[in-house]
């Protein structure tokens, strides 16, 4: 029986690899599925990037409201 032939069965391939027996409906729903699970990564991937950016954001806000608050201190004690 050719590999993919029984629509289910793991078989032994021609060239002594493994294959799962999936069938054209099985196939059709495994690149389905992998269209879905990359998008998803990359939409991961993007979040992960939204979140460094935010993350140096942060903190280069924060060292400017230090100097600021530091410039406000001296301003307030020289007054």
């Amino acid at each position: 029986m050719p590999p993919g032939g029984d629509g289910g069965v793991a078989e032994i391939a021609p060239a002594g690899g493994f294959q799962l027996g999936l069938g054209r409906a099985g196939l059709v729903a495994c690149r389905a599925q992998l269209r879905v699970l990359q998008r998803v990564a990359q939409q991961v991937g993007q979040f992960a990037g939204l979140r460094r950016q935010a993350a140096q954001d942060s903190q280069q806000r924060g060292g400017e409201y230090q100097a600021f608050q530091m410039k406000f201190l001296e301003e307030g004690r020289t007054a």
